[in-house]
């Protein structure tokens, strides 16, 4: 015969179980890609008519198609790494933006 106090102790068992496995299967996502995002802060090195070039305190060189900078100015950009800690040079600009100061 089906009692009500049976119903309730599956539905608290299998909500436990559910939380449980989205943290297993959710939370390694999420941490992954946290990892490889990554900021700097960096100068605006050249600006042309069709991009601006910016300069990272490792003297790497970064492009993007916005001119709304001037040379000298201080910004932050954000980076996904494209899952490559070692090669710096896939990285992919997410975000730019200015610091004030």
């Amino acid at each position: 015969m089906f009692k009500f106090e049976n119903f309730k102790k599956f539905c608290v068992e299998a909500s436990i179980f559910f939380v449980g496995f989205m943290m297993l299967v959710g939370c390694p996502v999420i941490g992954d890609t946290m990892q490889h995002n990554y900021s700097q802060i960096c100068e605006v090195y050249e600006v042309t008519e069709n991009y601006t070039t910016f300069v990272d305190p490792s003297g790497n060189l970064w492009d993007d198609t916005n001119t709304d900078y001037e040379v000298g100015e201080m910004v932050k950009i954000y980076f996904h790494d494209s899952f490559t800690d070692f090669d710096r040079t896939d990285d992919i600009i997410k975000k730019i933006v200015k610091i004030k100061g």
